[in-house]
């Protein structure tokens, strides 16, 4: 017999058993409690570039405080079906490590005093290096200083990709860590000299670096 409670929380209802032998009757209260699955969010997907360390493996337990909030009395375990999350089976660790480059990860939420559940999901993301080609060394015909027009080599180097940034910089140190980027107009005073530049995806944060040569046969005037 299905029925579904008509009041939030519970209610109670009568049985009536009877006796077919002797058709006497015993009517018995039964109280319904209906308990609240725990509340959950759904939390950011977790991504790492390719170019990270150790990029395929993903702290997944960093996840557990934005689901949860503030609730206290619940666990969380981590699951790599929506059947293993609902039945509780094969949890994952904490530290989980994916062939390939996304992987969806199933979340259950148990309150652990009513055994009460919530299923949901998020992803793991391993986002590519940016595409772009390394231009030649540039050889100039002229005399120190030199002002080099940097976003006129841009093109040369994205090409027509959407969505890349670039930035140009005199130590790879400096590309590597964002800091001290050149202007556009950028005045060489030595020879030889390396340009190091910075493409970055800006959907997703990740980045690639290389260098190209500036020379110039001439003296400084």
């Amino acid at each position: 017999l299905n029925w579904d409670n008509t009041i939030p929380g519970g209610q109670t209802v009568y049985v009536v058993i009877k006796n077919t032998v002797n058709k006497k009757s015993e009517t018995v209260p039964v109280d319904l409690k209906v308990e609240i699955a725990p509340s959950y969010i759904n939390p950011k997907n977790l991504e790492h570039c390719a170019l990270d360390s150790n990029a395929s493996l993903f702290d997944i337990n960093q996840t557990v405080s934005e689901i949860i909030g503030s609730q206290t009395n619940v666990s969380v375990s981590f699951h790599n079906s929506e059947a293993e999350a609902i039945y509780d089976n094969n949890p994952l660790p904490g530290l989980y490590s994916i062939s390939g480059n996304y992987k969806k990860v199933y979340f259950r939420v148990t309150n652990l005093s009513t055994g009460c559940l919530s299923v949901s999901s998020f992803d793991l993301i391993i986002n590519q290096t940016p595409v772009f080609t390394t231009p030649k060394d540039m050889s100039i015909c002229d005399i120190f200083p030199l002002n080099i027009n940097l976003k006129t080599i841009e093109p040369d180097i994205i090409g027509n990709h959407s969505n890349l940034k670039m930035t140009f910089y005199e130590a790879e140190a400096d590309a590597l860590n964002n800091h001290n980027s050149l202007p556009d107009i950028y005045i060489l005073n030595s020879n030889p000299n390396y340009i190091y530049f910075r493409v970055t995806n800006e959907l997703t944060g990740c980045f690639a670096v290389s260098k190209f040569g500036v020379n110039t046969n001439l003296k400084t005037d």
